[in-house]
């Protein structure tokens, strides 16, 4: 690379003197002012026309991005506010139906529950607060984890951007302190080259004079093919540079339209997903309900037949007991006012436990749907903080490009204006400079020389002319091939500078296509971690509302065997009693009928 660029300073500096040689000879001529005015003019239409297509371009490309991140967020607040609705709707509808299930199977339970299953509940309700109180702590970690891992991904991206953003700039650097070395080299070389060579052509400029006045016509139909020659190409080469544009446009167009056709079909696969797992949910919230009402009729059927049942062998017992019942009043009375008192003591002890455990309950129902609320609260604050973060930091990153990329034009185009100025004022004061040294020369060195050359001038100028003929078909040869030579390294220039902004696009792309993906594998995995949890809620719930219904089963048998128990205790004690009163009153007899004989002896002795 630093022998090409000094090869190609050499060359340059090569160049440069013969063109200068070429330039300052035909400089004194009024034809070549016209022709510098007249490429100035158009030099300066040029720039104005590309500056104002220029930020024509930047306005734009700001309008598009503009708008193309204005419905990215617009999509993503869309996508997050949904989300948000969604679980403030389940998280509604869930503690509705807990409170009326809690409500129903609160006044259920008020009914049938005793002190032995007071303290089972108490157990059970233990564990699975425990249980809950587990799972919630595993999913704070969970959050927490993917919160700091999100962090720690953002530092290194940022960290990584930082770099290449560095790497960027110092070749940049690099490259404008080289071509200001450059022309500082390059201008100071040119200035000694001057220098030297003025004398010299001082020399030679009075004997070219006679021939270029000669040769002036010449010059102006070359000048004419010249400037012909070079429309012509200028045409060729804004046709080849509006092709390289429209196929660029076409490409910059195609990517857009592709990555706004993958964005709509994204969220139109999100928005058939979404409603797939809704109606699943629905179907399967339809069979759990349905379930549920059908062991509630199921049970509400058991107990009707059960109570029933129970009222006819009630009425039978009654029928055939109403004979029997009349012997065993006296003694069932003092029974009966015992029951009362101990029924009545039990109901005054079980309303004093219901009441107790009704508070108990209230209280850590309570608490569990304040902490259930608080982490509703902190996770959609968390999701609001995190957006507006991504949004501000996004505002400022794109605020911040703009600025750095307008310095950066801005610097490019000063430095543009700076350079043409410069060799704009420094070719006038060279050519006032040179015509004022000429003409004092010419006036001293005229008269002395004259006499001294006009023999000499005869016998040279076929040679002279000769010798300028050739150089000048080698100056033009030159200034083709060098024509030629810049075309080709300006194209080369161009395709690389493509390249190198095809691959900062294809990046930038990759990102925001690695972000998206990131966001939505976030997104798949936060609806899998629900769906397994409400699974897995759905599973403790069906065993818990298994285990108070084995319980009720349970309790109801229980009160029926009591019953049954209890019938068949009362009808043993009743014959129990009645053998012991007919015995008692057997013995009475016995004893009268004894009593009866002896009196009767009595009386008749």
């Amino acid at each position: 690379m630093q022998r090409h660029e000094r090869l190609t300073a050499q060359q340059h500096d090569r160049l440069t003197a013969q063109r200068h040689e070429r330039l300052t000879a035909q400089r004194h001529d009024s034809l070549t002012a016209q022709r510098h005015e007249r490429l100035t003019a158009q030099r300066h239409e040029t720039d104005s026309t590309a500056t104002q297509r220029h930020e024509r371009l930047t306005a734009q490309r700001h309008e598009r991005l503009t708008a193309q991140r204005h419905e990215r967020l617009t999509a993503q607040r869309h996508e997050r506010l949904t989300a948000q609705r969604h679980e403030r709707l389940t998280a509604q509808r869930h503690e509705r139906l807990t409170a009326q299930r809690h409500e129903r199977l609160t006044a259920q339970r008020h009914e049938r529950l005793t002190a032995q299953r007071h303290e089972r509940l108490t157990a059970q309700r233990h564990e699975r607060l425990t249980a809950q109180r587990h799972e919630r702590l595993t999913a704070q970690r969970h959050e927490r984890l993917t919160a700091q891992r999100h962090e720690r991904l953002t530092a290194q991206r940022h960290e990584r951007l930082t770099a290449q953003r560095h790497e960027r700039l110092t070749a940049q650097r690099h490259e404008r302190l080289t071509a200001q070395r450059h022309e500082r080299l390059t201008a100071q070389r040119h200035e000694r080259l001057t220098a030297q060579r003025h004398e010299r052509l001082t020399a030679q400029r009075h004997e070219r004079l006679t021939a270029q006045r000669h040769e002036r016509l010449t010059a102006q139909r070359h000048e004419r093919l010249t400037a012909q020659r070079h429309e012509r190409l200028t045409a060729q080469r804004h046709e080849r540079l509006t092709a390289q544009r429209h196929e660029r446009l076409t490409a910059q167009r195609h990517e857009r339209l592709t990555a706004q056709r993958h964005e709509r079909l994204t969220a139109q696969r999100h928005e058939r997903l979404t409603a797939q797992r809704h109606e699943r949910l629905t179907a399967q919230r339809h069979e759990r309900l349905t379930a549920q009402r059908h062991e509630r009729l199921t049970a509400q059927r058991h107990e009707r037949l059960t109570a029933q049942r129970h009222e006819r062998l009630t009425a039978q017992r009654h029928e055939r007991l109403t004979a029997q019942r009349h012997e065993r009043l006296t003694a069932q009375r003092h029974e009966r006012l015992t029951a009362q008192r101990h029924e009545r003591l039990t109901a005054q002890r079980h309303e004093r436990l219901t009441a107790q455990r009704h508070e108990r309950l209230t209280a850590q129902r309570h608490e569990r749907l304040t902490a259930q609320r608080h982490e509703r609260l902190t996770a959609q604050r968390h999701e609001r903080l995190t957006a507006q973060r991504h949004e501000r930091l996004t505002a400022q990153r794109h605020e911040r490009l703009t600025a750095q990329r307008h310095e950066r034009l801005t610097a490019q185009r000063h430095e543009r204006l700076t350079a043409q100025r410069h060799e704009r004022l420094t070719a006038q004061r060279h050519e006032r400079l040179t015509a004022q040294r000429h003409e004092r020369l010419t006036a001293q060195r005229h008269e002395r020389l004259t006499a001294q050359r006009h023999e000499r001038l005869t016998a040279q100028r076929h040679e002279r002319l000769t010798a300028q003929r050739h150089e000048r078909l080698t100056a033009q040869r030159h200034e083709r091939l060098t024509a030629q030579r810049h075309e080709r390294l300006t194209a080369q220039r161009h395709e690389r500078l493509t390249a190198q902004r095809h691959e900062r696009l294809t990046a930038q792309r990759h990102e925001r296509l690695t972000a998206q993906r990131h966001e939505r594998l976030t997104a798949q995995r936060h609806e899998r971690l629900t769906a397994q949890r409400h699974e897995r809620l759905t599973a403790q719930r069906h065993e818990r509302l298994t285990a108070q219904r084995h319980e009720r089963l349970t309790a109801q048998r229980h009160d029926r065997l009591t019953a049954q128990r209890h019938d068949r205790l009362t009808a043993q004690r009743h014959e129990r009693l009645t053998a012991q009163r007919h015995e008692r009153r057997n013995s009475l007899a016995t004893e009268s009928t004894g009593r009866c004989s002896q009196f009767t002896q009595s009386c008749f002795i």
